[in-house]
Formats: structure tokens, sequence, C-alpha cells
């Protein structure tokens, strides 16, 4: 978490435990599955009233009502933009 404030600190967290589940899982699928799963560049997930995209190290948590597709919050992460 270096130097990330307490506020970031619990996503952060969450974020990296489900980017290292990812990884297990692209690293098992590589075992039975021609195609190449590694490295995984982004992932998103919505549940109760949060939403939350990930790619590389940046991420977003929104209000799910708020946001009208994934493909919005990836956007601006996979461009670079806060």
């Amino acid at each position: 978490m270096d130097g990330l404030s307490g506020s970031l600190g619990a996503p952060h967290s969450f974020c990296e435990a489900i980017q290292s589940m990812f990884n297990a899982l692209a690293v098992a699928m590589g075992g039975f599955s021609p195609s190449t799963w590694t490295p995984i560049h982004g992932w998103a997930v919505s549940g109760g009233i949060y939403s939350i995209a990930v790619h590389g190290d940046r991420f977003v948590v929104v209000e799910t009502e708020k946001v009208g597709s994934f493909d919005e919050l990836r956007q601006p992460l996979r461009d670079g933009k806060p």
C-alpha cells in the first residue's frame, strides 16, 4: 500500500486480493487452454450498490446506478487518466 491513505487502503487491498485470484485462475487456465490468459490487464465487478473497475495499477469505485456501463469506467483507466 506504499503511502496510501486510510480511505484508499481497504479498496486497494480488496483489488489486490482479487487481482491475485485472477492471476492464479489465468495460470490454471493456461494448463488446458490453447489461449494465453496472462497477464491479466483489467477486470470489473458489480455487487450491491457499488461497482469496481480495475486496469493495471488503477481502480475506480462507483455507485452502480450512476454509471451506464463498465466500458465507461474502464476507458479512462486504460487511457491513464485519473
